[in-house]
């Protein structure tokens, strides 16, 4: 599917361009962390359990402004609305599956990190809404890029989920994975409707100023992200990053001792 907008008119490519530094800082830093993470479901869950108070807040808070809002505003944000996006109950049914069922870790954010987040996300819902349009950018954007990795890295590693009483592998996957799940035969095509229909609303409804609020905010998620996945602490870390470089670093030290050999001789 082609873009409906070229590229000079497209924020999305605008916040791309202007965030590029922070976005590769934020995988640097993601990717070792991923490292950890991507060991066992119990080190992952860790992760979705933190991200999912960022998508709660910010999808509740559009949610408000789509049933309470007033004229103008409410009008942007129904135009960017595809009810396939929304992540917030697919979180949920992962985390109740990664927590057997326990609602209680569904009841209060124990996140510092997480909840100076939602402080934020909120300040700007009351004080300069049309800023969360940022975040139907950045955040779906990335499930479709960065996350759909992730989803595979999980499929493809052996021993991440335990096994559950009376689930096949398959089943276990589709309960654990939900957050990069959507309804939907062609997720490119999604994702490109998605771009396409962004662009079109803040070109045709937004000035200047609130494009370049939009492309500032966009700065501040990838801060923040980044703030968040720093914050999330794995059980015994060192121990097990040693395990996981552990035949790598063996190698490179008996690779660097054969090369010191061949010069001593």
């Amino acid at each position: 599917m082609k873009r409906e907008l070229d590229t000079e008119n497209s924020i999305n490519d605008r916040i791309a361009s202007e965030t590029k530094v922070l976005h590769d800082r934020n995988n640097k830093i993601a990717s070792m962390k991923m490292i950890l993470a991507l060991r066992s479901a119990n080190y992952w869950r860790e992760y979705v359990l933190t991200f999912y108070w960022l998508f709660k807040s910010f999808e509740q808070e559009i949610d408000n402004i789509r049933i309470r809002g007033e004229g103008h505003l409410r009008e942007i944000f129904d135009a960017v609305h595809d009810p396939l996006l929304p992540r917030t109950e697919k979180i949920e049914q992962d985390l109740l599956f990664y927590y057997d069922q326990d609602k209680a870790i569904l009841g209060s954010c124990q996140s510092a990190e997480a909840k100076a987040y939602m402080v934020h996300v909120k300040r700007i819902a009351d004080e300069d809404p049309i800023r969360l349009l940022a975040y139907v950018s950045v955040m779906y954007l990335g499930l479709f890029a960065g996350g759909q990795i992730i989803k595979s890295k999980i499929v493809k590693q052996t021993g991440f989920y335990p096994a559950k009483h009376g689930l096949t592998h398959a089943e276990v996957l589709n309960r654990g994975t939900n957050i990069f799940r959507f309804e939907t035969d062609d997720t490119t095509r999604l994702k490109e409707t998605h771009r396409a229909r962004f662009d079109r609303v803040c070109l045709q409804h937004l000035d200047e100023t609130q494009r370049d609020k939009v492309v500032d905010e966009a700065k501040k998620i990838f801060i923040m992200n980044e703030r968040l996945i720093g914050s999330v602490q794995v059980a015994n870390a060192a121990v097990l990053l040693l395990r996981t470089i552990r035949v790598p670093l063996l190698l490179f030290i008996l690779f660097i001792l054969l090369i010191l050999y061949h010069f001593r001789y």
